[in-house]
């Protein structure tokens, strides 16, 4: 960032800009401060406490972020009382034409697009010096942002999924493609709410001969491109489907479909090589949003889904069996309940001179083995199997957290207990989390039970995420052998004002290790029957 005599008079400096990365240019915090130093001389002496300064007459809290061809900025709207996003051509692009016809292209066509998924611009200025646009400002972030965290639940992923697509579709409804859909350009208007679409700038109309290419090369970001889209090839609605696709798949999985060294090893990728289905890297996925994801990435456009609304059918389609199912389970319940109440007025009201006598299990139940006749049959107890309901998987509360080489397997074997399996032989050690309730003050123990442990070498580990600002994790204990055990937190950790605590679970070993958990959880004191072990120091 330029010195103290760099700035104009009565300016203060800019905060830290964060930089939005692109796969198409890269901009160092260097080239970032310059930038930011050539939009403060733009701005004039701030009217607020804690403003950077007034913009054609916003006051400007913050620069929000830079790209390649803009920089946004968080404004305020005095009159409505509102933030608002005040997007910049940067300085330094102002004397490109291609640039300046890209940045009114998107401010017009975002501004045609009325929808609750696609962001709201407000004001359009192509002709001042520097150009800018008016837009509703997010507070939630984007996309991006939130995967850093790792894959989400997949219920979320068909929630977020839908709203991408209705956004895309009222694009699509006046004639318009996205061309750069990719989780950067996906925002939240609050944390956790509702998706928005974002940057149009290479949006283009369908009926567009021109595919728009700079010097040749297809415009876009390359992990995210149809393959069409990389082979400069004419584009249709199908194209976006492709990038809705692949972001539907890191939103799943974590990672992305076709990746590569460089760009171009990229983008061979895309119209080469076939992905790894969603359900092999993340088992945990059911077989319906898998395919939905897979038919998304087909390389032949015709074997797509011809339109954004049909993925929208077929996401909405996945909850529904399970809807239908769960209430005809409610309803034969009921129906149960109402015939067994019948009977039993019936048999202690209507006929009183019956004896009502304690049936014996063997009463009721099949005959022994010495007395029971091959001819006949002897009624016992409904089985499970005579009526079993639809199978209802609740979604694991536990999930492998990013992180290149050292993922593993989660299962559900029942009564709340987990499978962690590393099935790798070139790894020593695989890991899950999950965010647990905690009570600030009064939990002090980490319970847990083991319930086995298989494998040569094989071993357990007990921790925590690491605190806020820091690297490592928060080291708490480990064992070798099943057992129930109480851990006792770090003081500090016990005495913080958090209500959620991030519990991490290692499964040590080489291929075939496997650690069997159940009933983690947070507690005040440990149970008599639980060993309490030494946390490490």
């Amino acid at each position: 960032m330029g010195s103290a005599s760099d700035q104009p008079t009565g300016k203060r400096p800019f905060e830290p800009v964060t930089t939005v990365a692109d796969d198409r240019a890269y901009y160092s915090y260097s080239q970032s401060a310059k930038v930011s130093a050539e939009l403060l001389r733009l701005l004039d002496a701030p009217r607020r406490d804690r403003d950077v300064g007034t913009f054609r007459g916003w006051p400007i809290v913050r620069i929000v972020g830079t790209g390649g061809m803009a920089t946004v900025l968080q404004g305020y709207d005095e009159r409505l009382r509102r933030d608002v996003a005040i997007k910049i051509v940067r300085p330094d692009r102002q004397s490109d034409p291609s640039i300046i016809d890209r940045f009114a292209r998107e401010a017009h066509l975002t501004a045609q697009v009325r929808h609750p998924n696609v962001v709201v611009v407000y004001s359009v200025h192509d002709e001042a010096n520097p150009p800018y646009l008016v837009m509703e400002f997010l507070s939630g972030g984007t996309l991006h942002d939130r995967l850093r965290d790792g894959p989400l639940p997949e219920a979320e992923c068909i929630r977020l999924g839908r709203e991408i697509a209705g956004g895309l579709q009222a694009a699509h409804n006046l004639g318009l493609l996205h061309r750069d859909l990719k989780p950067s350009n996906i925002g939240f208007r609050e944390p956790y709410g509702q998706i928005v679409l974002t940057d149009f700038g290479l949006a283009r109309a369908i009926c567009d001969t021109d595919p728009i290419t700079e010097h040749g090369s297809p415009v876009g970001t390359p992990s995210y491109m149809s393959p069409e889209q990389v082979q400069v090839q004419k584009l249709d609605v199908r194209s976006d489907l492709f990038s809705l696709g692949t972001v539907l798949y890191q939103m799943a999985t974590g990672g992305l479909p076709f990746q590569g060294d460089a760009p171009v090893t990229t983008c061979h990728a895309i119209v080469h090589c076939p992905h790894q289905p969603a359900r092999l890297v993340r088992p945990e996925l059911s077989a319906g949003f898998s395919a939905v994801i897979d038919r998304l990435l087909q390389k032949n456009p015709e074997h797509r889904y011809r339109s954004a609304n049909e993925v929208i059918q077929a996401l909405d389609g996945l909850s529904a069996p399970s809807r239908r199912r769960s209430n005809l389970v409610v309803m034969i319940a009921l129906v149960a309940a109402l015939l067994g109440g019948g009977v039993w007025f019936w048999l202690n009201h209507r006929q009183p001179r019956f004896e009502r006598r304690a049936m014996t299990t063997a009463q009721v139940g099949a005959p022994s083995a010495t007395s029971r006749d091959p001819g006949t049959t002897v009624p016992g107890p409904p089985k499970a199997h005579d009526a079993a309901p639809a199978e209802v998987v609740p979604p694991l509360p536990w999930r492998t957290p990013p992180g290149e080489g050292r993922k593993g397997l989660i299962t559900a074997v029942g009564d709340d207990a987990y499978q962690l399996e590393n099935p790798s032989p070139k790894l020593d050690w695989v890991n899950m989390e999950s965010n647990l309730d905690f009570r600030p003050g009064q939990d002090r123990f980490l319970l847990f039970e083991v319930l086995a442990v298989e494998g040569e070498d094989a071993g357990w580990n007990a921790k925590l995420a690491p605190r806020p600002g820091e690297s490592r994790d928060i080291e708490l204990s480990g064992g070798s052998g099943p057992g129930r055990f109480a851990i006792e937190l770090p003081a500090d950790v016990a005495g913080s004002s958090q209500t959620s605590l991030a519990v991490r679970l290692f499964t040590r070993g080489g291929a075939g290790a496997r650690v069997q958990f159940r009933g983690v959880k947070f507690a005040d004191s440990p149970p008599a029957d639980y060993e309490r072990l030494t946390p490490v120091q």
